[in-house]
């Protein structure tokens, strides 16, 4: 008998203030092997030069908005609305 693996189970973090001491509490890693954790950095998070956890994106008209430097991926609403959509869970913080 062979092992089935359940599929992928997506995990969105949608972060929306600003920087934090206890961030990396408030955004847990993944849990188990078959969950990928992404999160989306919103209003005055966008501003944050880093999250904690795995694939991060940033709202661009909120980059733009708050002159925030950005490494990170931008997203436009339509993409944003997509990642929502496809996410499995999503947490607001």
């Amino acid at each position: 008998m062979t092992d089935v693996m359940p599929p992928m189970r997506k995990v969105l973090y949608i972060l929306s203030k600003g920087p934090v001491e206890s961030a990396d509490s408030l955004y847990p890693p993944p849990t188990g092997r078959n969950q990928e954790v992404s999160a989306l950095l919103i209003q005055d998070a966008a501003a944050l030069e880093q999250a904690p956890g795995g694939e991060i994106h940033i709202l661009a008209d909120d980059v733009a908005l708050r002159n925030a430097p950005s490494s990170s991926a931008t997203v436009s609403y339509r993409e944003m609305l997509r990642m929502i959509f496809e996410a499995d869970g999503i947490v607001a913080l």
